[in-house]
């Protein structure tokens, strides 16, 4: 999930995601290139599994990314 989504804050829309029982079980990973602006806190506070900032090395997998899928 980009944080940064064109008329909406991306966060706004995990909260919204999380607290519908359809989609309150979907792991997110938070991806955005404005950490400051979306702290790592903030978006696993808002429900997100994990959190990348970009630019993202496209060689490796983030560590985080790769202990979701294990």
């Amino acid at each position: 999930m980009d944080l940064e989504l064109p008329g909406l804050n991306g966060l706004a829309l995990v909260r919204k995601l999380k607290a519908d029982p359809e989609t309150a079980d979907i792991q997110i990973v938070a991806v955005t290139s404005y950490p400051k602006r979306f702290p790592r806190s903030e978006a696993m506070a808002a429900g997100c599994a994990a959190y990348i900032d970009k630019p993202i090395n496209t060689r490796t997998p983030p560590g985080e990314l790769e202990q979701l899928i294990k």
